[in-house]
């Protein structure tokens, strides 16, 4: 009636909210990461990133 496409409106609105879950999910989840790697020296962790790469 007045030029509003209420499906775009709300499909927006929907993928909107999901992007925001999501994003806080994996904030959630990279702070549990980094938690459980505070032990973790960075000489440690490079280290493994080396190894790892030089196994492939």
């Amino acid at each position: 009636m007045i030029g509003i496409n209420i499906r775009e409106v709300v499909e927006e609105a929907l993928e909107g909210a999901i992007r925001d879950k999501e994003k806080e999910e994996l904030k959630k989840i990279a702070m549990k990461i980094k938690e459980l790697m505070r032990d973790v020296s960075e000489e440690d962790w490079v280290r493994a990133v080396r190894e790892s790469r030089d196994e492939r």
